[in-house]
């Protein structure tokens, strides 16, 4: 299921970089698929590596779904795998529910809190972004980063 997910991924970002007039990449089609196959991973993958600029993301938000999968999701090691292998930007995509879950396991419990702390204590600027979805809606996702100042 998981390496579904990261060829959905690499399938969506190839056709937002291709969509015809909107073209926005001088790499063929081939050499662009080649490259975003070469750098979607799990972060199992990165152990013992590092990259100039990672993007990871959680594709859950429903509660079930993260009570499901808690004790994997918010596994602390995994987290710093991925936050600790960037060399210089480390973006985060997850949703809200993802980052306010509050898991059953106190062990969890104080993993999720990490996790957290870190996206809203650490990335202290906060910016709402308007988008289209699927259907053609303007949602606001709220996007945090790190502002270190002059």
């Amino acid at each position: 299921m998981r390496a579904r997910r990261g060829r959905l991924i690499a399938r969506s970002i190839y056709d937002r970089l291709t969509a015809g007039e909107g073209r926005v990449t001088r790499l063929s089609d081939r050499d662009l698929m080649t490259a975003l196959r070469a750098t979607i991973y799990s972060v199992e993958k990165f152990q013992g590596s590092d990259r100039t600029f990672i993007i990871g993301s959680v594709a859950l938000s429903s509660r079930d779904q993260l009570s499901a999968e808690e004790a994997f999701i918010y596994d602390i090691n995994r987290f710093n795998v991925l936050t600790s292998r960037a060399k210089q930007k480390m973006l985060l995509l997850c949703s809200e529910s993802f980052l306010d879950y509050i898991p059953r396991d106190r062990d969890v419990f104080a993993y999720a809190a990490r996790v957290r702390q870190f996206a809203y204590g650490f990335c202290n600027v906060e910016e709402a972004l308007s988008v289209q979805n699927e259907r053609g809606e303007i949602e606001s996702p709220a996007v945090r980063w790190r502002y270190r100042g002059a």
